[in-house]
């Protein structure tokens, strides 16, 4: 078979996917974000995983690193997040060590891939004006739907 004469070659552009892709770069912002949610949602349903599953993830990863859940209800209010995480202790996963400062967060947990449709009924839309009511008191309140989401809210893996 002959070779392409460059002329020829030079008059192909590439799509900008197919430079971002030949220079290694990776997705960035709100399409990312889309990206992994489709990824996580996929692997979920590949592997059946359920919204206790993260949960339990939740749990036995705080619990590694030496802090506490609790399963969170309102009493005469509802809508309110799933756990409350207290950490004593900040992970660095590059340098693979602890510092000592103390933190708390709220968290929603969802089932895999519905973070990225949240709010999508009446129900999860009250949950998040309840996050929003708490978050203008200062207080930090995350929703996560995957393994990769808890992984990131505590800093890494250990």
């Amino acid at each position: 078979m002959k070779p392409l004469a460059s002329s020829t070659m030079s008059n192909i552009t590439p799509s900008p996917l197919f430079d971002i892709l030949v220079a290694g770069m990776f997705f960035t912002g709100a399409f990312s974000l889309a990206l992994f949610a489709l990824f996580d949602y996929i692997k979920a349903v590949l592997q059946d995983m359920k919204e206790s599953d993260i949960e339990d993830y939740l749990k036995q990863r705080v619990e590694q690193l030496g802090g506490e859940v609790r399963k969170t209800r309102w009493i005469g209010r509802s809508k309110a997040p799933d756990r409350f995480v207290m950490m004593s202790c900040t992970y660095h996963p590059t340098r693979g060590t602890f510092t000592y400062a103390p933190w708390t967060v709220w968290v929603e947990v969802k089932a895999p891939g519905k973070k990225a449709t949240f709010p999508s009924n009446a129900h999860e839309r009250a949950q998040q004006r309840e996050h929003e009511r708490m978050r203008a008191f200062g207080l930090r309140v995350e929703v996560i739907d995957s393994k990769r989401d808890v992984d990131q809210l505590l800093g890494g893996k250990p």
